[in-house]
């Protein structure tokens, strides 16, 4: 069997910076922040 990426309860976003037009980058900062308010444990890629 593989072994997951992350630690097992750990999430991961990838932002794609190039994805639709740089849509998905605008929002990097606010995924961040949004991680670190509700205390998710998670990194961004």
């Amino acid at each position: 069997m593989s072994q997951p990426i992350t630690e097992q309860g750990r999430w991961m976003f990838i932002v794609n910076p190039i994805a639709g037009n740089g849509f998905a980058k605008k929002y990097e900062s606010t995924v961040e922040e949004m991680i670190r308010k509700y205390g998710v444990d998670a990194d961004v890629v």
